[in-house]
């Protein structure tokens, strides 16, 4: 592993992952929605372990938002293979500590806190801003392990539009296609912007190194099709110089297939589901306001919308449905909600923010033939957070917020009885405080040292699910803390070199964990587990001609069950690097690339007995401009075809071209 680790750092170079070069200059397609932002003032906001720009993800041919996240150290991606979904890990802390924002709005599912990152296109995305640890109490509740931010374009231009259009083969076959538009105008006092794309993946295609199995042959990987449709819309109204206010809506429709297991661990069922609908749609106002000219109000109302039908099959035909397991399940939720953010410097050396959100969240669900149960939460944050400017290099910050959330509704079904009663209600209450302090040793070099407290709600789900028939319910569930600490170090030492690095401790409390046997061969969620997650991120750049540019990041992260050891953390590798090089040709916007990425072996089962391997993946690219505006490129992912899987039993893609047609007005 350790020589795997060298090889990948010498071959790739030593230098910053996103160094500003002239490969950045796709950022000038749109500015970034700065309404969408949620920063701590004082902090290094172009962090390049906290954000990924619009130009890193055009770069890297990251077409959802899964691929993208994997770019920056200490995110991992994992696959939950019996849904088919992807999901995120911020050092060691999942989706449901860790909320999805879209331009400061939630959007991650009410029930179960998660979201598919699969389905999330980055195409009308300006940036994707990370928080890990000392996380702005701006973004309200629930931001226990951090928040994901994904910060849409806003047109800097009179007329401005960008197309593409590409397509993905293998040895297999036509594997799929993507194609997007932008399109937008900035005036005088408004502006507005659409987006389009489609992203249709026939299916995914495996490694020739894939020996064949029970429920999988090789090749075309059975059941792997999916389809993502995302449209959106954004129209402002900007009065003067400061102020704004906009109107942003949003539609994705799409459906997948969920491979089956094709692995080694005898008591993994084989499953034989779809999803013919996974819909999702957002519509929500952001303003801002100058109320003097050292004071503002933010505000933000929305209402988003998820819908997702899931059907159960007997066997690989995918056509009965006569067994117990087999079944038709709908998921119809919403959430309404909205946030006021006050923000003032009349104390002299202070910014001053107080902040209130409210989120109202309702699930409904129910199989084909049965009555539909409601769920319903209601949740309040009320904050402030402060940075106060100690001298010309020193600012101290400091938040606080008190969290509360409600049970409105909870039904439970009583399938032999065919009826509803309604489960106890519950309120839970938590308070969250956090103090760092930020030292700029120079105007290019910067130390900050952050203490925090933060809390995670139980979901819906964790509260109220029987986890089909396998759980308890348990409504009296509490929230879940931790503290958080972090020391980061950044600095640009020239105008060719970078560096940065973290070292972070988070010790979790009251965590809510299965305990099993609560009832003969019956589980329960509870508030018993205790676990520490600690490890460092290294980040180093060097650009040392014009034409040069590349990049290397490593984390490690080490994550210990305290309360109960035998049962194993999953799905988070020790050790991950990713690095690139890349070589600017003479002609303008034409570049040669290679990339890589190394993880080393993960857990996949609580019990440690079966983990999904090490491996590593080389990744090529060549970018040109073939007249003014059009540019084509070609690339080649996965270059070795690697056999490789990031959940033990469900196999990730092989070797693929791509082809992708760039235009840009």
């Amino acid at each position: 592993m350790k020589t795997k680790i060298v090889l990948v750092i010498f071959s790739i170079c030593v230098c910053q992952l996103f160094s500003q070069t002239k490969i950045n200059k796709t950022d000038s397609i749109s500015k970034v929605y700065t309404l969408g932002e949620v920063a701590v003032s004082g902090l290094r906001q172009s962090s390049k372990f906290q954000q990924i720009g619009a130009a890193q993800m055009q770069q890297f041919n990251r077409e959802d938002l899964a691929s993208a996240l994997k770019l920056l150290p200490g995110v991992n991606i994992t696959n939950v293979g019996g849904r088919n979904e992807a999901m995120v890990y911020l050092r060691g802390f999942d989706l449901r500590q860790v909320p999805i924002f879209a331009d400061g709005v939630p959007i991650y599912v009410p029930f179960d806190g998660y979201i598919d990152l699969t389905r999330f296109t980055t195409y009308d995305l300006s940036k994707i801003s990370i928080s890990k640890g000392f996380t702005s109490i701006l973004y309200g509740s629930n931001t226990l392990g951090g928040a994901v931010n994904l910060i849409s374009r806003k047109p800097n231009k009179a007329l401005e539009a960008d197309i593409e259009a590409g397509m993905k083969l293998s040895s297999a076959g036509f594997n799929g296609y993507h194609t997007a538009l932008n399109i937008g105008t900035k005036q005088k006092l408004f502006y507005a912007l659409g987006s389009f794309s489609i992203l249709d993946k026939k299916f995914m295609s495996l490694s020739d190194d894939f020996t064949a199995v029970k429920g999988e042959n090789g090749g075309k990987r059975d059941h792997s099709e999916s389809r993502d449709f995302k449209a959106s819309a954004k129209v402002g109204y900007t009065p003067n110089a400061t102020d704004e206010y906009s109107l942003n809506y949003t539609i994705q429709r799409a459906n997948k297939g969920v491979p089956t297991y094709c692995g080694i661990n005898p008591t993994q069922g084989y499953r034989y589901w779809e999803y013919p609908e996974w819909n999702k749609s957002s519509i929500y106002f952001i303003s801002k306001t100058v109320l003097t000219p050292k004071t503002y109000l933010k505000t933000n109302a929305f209402y988003d919308k998820y819908y997702n039908s899931l059907s159960a099959f007997d066997d690989s035909t995918y056509t009965s449905q006569k067994k117990g397991s087999s079944f038709n399940s709908e998921y119809d939720d919403y959430t309404t909600g909205g946030s006021l953010e006050l923000s003032t410097e009349a104390i002299q050396s202070n910014t001053l923010k107080f902040a209130f959100h409210e989120k109202y969240d309702v699930h409904r669900e129910h199989n084909t033939g049965e009555k539909i149960r409601t769920f319903a939460d209601n949740t309040l944050s009320i904050g402030a957070e402060d940075t106060y400017k100690i001298n010309d290099k020193i600012n101290a910050i400091a938040g606080f917020s008190y969290n509360r959330r409600a049970s409105i509704e909870a039904q439970n079904y009583f399938s032999t009885k065919d009826s509803i009663a309604d489960f106890p209600s519950n309120t839970g209450n938590a308070i969250n405080y956090q103090l760092g302090g930020i030292y700029n040793i120079t105007s290019n070099q910067q130390l900050t040292l952050s203490a925090s407290h933060k809390t995670r709600f139980p979901t819906l789900k964790d509260r109220y699910s029987y986890k089909m028939g396998k759980a308890i319910p348990n409504p009296d569930l509490t929230a879940e803390s931790g503290w958080n600490f972090e020391l980061n170090y950044a600095a640009t030492l020239s105008n060719k070199l970078q560096v940065e690095g973290a070292v972070f401790y988070n010790r979790l409390k009251n965590a809510i964990q299965q305990v099993d046997n609560v009832e003969p061969g019956k589980y329960q969620m509870q508030n018993v587990g205790n676990a520490t997650f600690k490890g460092f991120e290294l980040q180093a750049g060097w650009a040392p001609t014009k034409e040069l540019t590349s990049g290397v990041t490593y984390s490690y992260i080490d994550r210990e069950n305290t309360s109960k050891p035998s049962v194993k953390f999953t799905d988070v590798p020790k050790h991950k690097v990713f690095g690139f090089l890349q070589y600017n040709l003479a002609k303008k916007d034409a570049y040669l690339q290679m990339n890589g990425e190394y993880n080393s072996k993960r857990i996949s089962t609580s019990d440690g007995k079966y983990t999904a391997g090490e491996y590593f993946l080389l990744n090529t690219k060549i970018h040109t401009a073939v007249y003014k505006g059009l540019s084509v490129e070609a690339a080649v992912n996965n270059l070795f075809d690697k056999n490789y899987c990031v959940v033990e039993g469900y196999p990730e893609e092989g070797r693929t071209l791509l082809f992708t047609l760039k235009y840009k007005l």
